[in-house]
């Protein structure tokens, strides 16, 4: 929860509209 990214981030394919980390 301290993270500013989602954990999202680590399973869906989440958009460059939140971070553009996970390209």
């Amino acid at each position: 929860m301290t993270s500013p990214r989602p954990q999202m981030l680590h399973t869906s394919p989440t958009p460059k509209s939140t971070s553009g980390t996970s390209q």
